[in-house]
């Protein structure tokens, strides 16, 4: 029960500090990294963010640019979404319905 309230603590952290970046240019929806791409590196950022194998988790550059599916919140179907862009020709970050064009562009 330890365990689980630690995880839930953690998670809830997580979500409460994506509130931005402060360093890199966050303009590319799913470039959590801040590379300038949109790769598997973002994934295993998201990853690592979400279930961090350290402790404090360490927050990527651009948080909010991992909210790739548009609900304004980034979580688990996140991960899903943006690997089957990079490994099952999904559609691209942010364009939910797969008609070329983003339909959200909110965050920073």
């Amino acid at each position: 029960m330890k365990k689980l309230l630690v995880l839930l603590a953690g998670t809830a952290l997580i979500f409460i500090a994506a509130t931005g970046s402060a360093s890199a240019e966050c303009d590319l929806c799913g470039d959590v990294n801040g590379d300038g791409f949109v790769d598997i590196d973002d994934v295993v950022a998201l990853i690592n963010w979400m279930f961090p194998p350290e402790w404090p988790p360490v927050t990527p550059e651009c948080p909010n640019a991992g909210d790739v599916n548009c609900d304004t919140g980034v979580t688990t179907a996140d991960i899903d979404y943006l690997m089957d862009y990079i490994f099952s020709s999904g559609p691209p970050p942010c364009d939910t319905d797969d008609d070329g064009n983003p339909e959200c562009d909110y965050y920073p």
